[in-house]
This record gives C-alpha cells, sequence and structure tokens, in this order.
C-alpha cells in the first residue's frame, strides 16, 4: 500500500476486529517540521494488553495475516524517513502513530481520505468515528455521531450519514489547504 488513506482503512478495520466500538484517527501535517503524523486510537478490547504485540510479526499461516497491513504501514513510515510506534489508547486500546517526513517523495500520497471515512461510516454504522485533520496550527474534528444512522436496518440513513461524514472531512481538508484527494496545495 503506497496512500495512506488505505493504511487508515486497513488499521480501523483491524481495530473492528479486535472489538473495538470507538475509533479515532487523527492525520497532522506540519510544514515547518517536515512531518506527517498519522495516529489512530481505539478501545478495542482484545488489544488493550500489550499494545506492542499488535507490531511483533508473525509467522504467516495463512494468506492475509491481520498484521500484514501493518508490516506494509511500517515499511511505508521508513521510507518516508519515520516509523511506526504502538503505544497504550487514551481510549483504552491501541494507539498506532506513524510520523513520516512530509515533503519527502517516498512519503507516497494521503489518498482519497473522505472516501475512507464514508467506507467505514457505511460499513460500521455503530462505530463512533473520529477524524481529527490539523495543519498549519488549526485543527478541525468530525465524528461519526454527528449523523443518526446507527440503525443499520435503515440503510438510506447509514448511506447518507456515511456521506455526510465524508463531505465534513473533504470540507475541512480544504479548509486546512489540503485537496479532497489529501495532498497539500502547492504555493
Amino acid at each position: 500500500m503506497w496512500d495512506l488513506s488505505l493504511h487508515i482503512l486497513d488499521v480501523i478495520e483491524k481495530s473492528v476486529r479486535a472489538g473495538a466500538t470507538r475509533v479515532s484517527v487523527t492525520l497532522s501535517s506540519d510544514r515547518n517540521n517536515d512531518l506527517v503524523c498519522l495516529v489512530v486510537q481505539d478501545d478495542g478490547s482484545e488489544r488493550r494488553a500489550i499494545p506492542e504485540e499488535v507490531l511483533r510479526p508473525r509467522r504467516r499461516k495463512s494468506c492475509g495475516d491481520a498484521r500484514d497491513g501493518l508490516s506494509l504501514l511500517r515499511a511505508t513510515a521508513s521510507k518516508a524517513g519515520g516509523g511506526l510506534t504502538a503505544a497504550p489508547s487514551d481510549l483504552g486500546g491501541v494507539a498506532l502513530v506513524a510520523m513520516l517526513r512530509r515533503d519527502l517523495v517516498d512519503r507516497g500520497s494521503f489518498g482519497n481520505i473522505p472516501a475512507t471515512f464514508e467506507s467505514v461510516a457505511s460499513t460500521h454504522p455503530g462505530l463512533d468515528l473520529e477524524c481529527r485533520l490539523s495543519g498549519d496550527g488549526r485543527e478541525i474534528v468530525c465524528r461519526s455521531e454527528e449523523n443518526p444512522g446507527a440503525d443499520a436496518t435503515d440503510t438510506r440513513r447509514v448511506t447518507a450519514a456515511a456521506r455526510d461524514l465524508s463531505a465534513r472531512i473533504r470540507d475541512a481538508l480544504r479548509e486546512l489547504g489540503i485537496t479532497a484527494a489529501g495532498e497539500r496545495k502547492v504555493g
């Protein structure tokens, strides 16, 4: 995986599989210090005890081992002059922190972050999902709970809520000077 939005999707899905009911994603871009920081926190009870275990490689029993995506995120962060760590989350589960150099070409793209959140909100309507975006000293927070739609049986409401979350994230990215596809505008 080369773009951060796919890494975000992968980590959120891992959180849901670990029993998370709340996931917070923070993406910050700091021009002055040439850094991009991605933090994904959850309240997943299955990963609460030992965060370091989340990053420890294990032997592959089959294709699709749950840690494969984290190895790819670690490799992406490393190529971009950073790294990946795990720590206890303020939410009670695990916090994954990826640091990358912002202006290094090997960082890859941010990808389509609004579409990632729309997909997650559509497939996990009961998940309390938060997206914190920051850049140039400002922060904008978008939460899935701001919309009705946790009733998974009403697909129209779920879809509308997911689209609204995506639109709010897209607007926040633009307001912070980041395009809808996630890349910092030049100039």
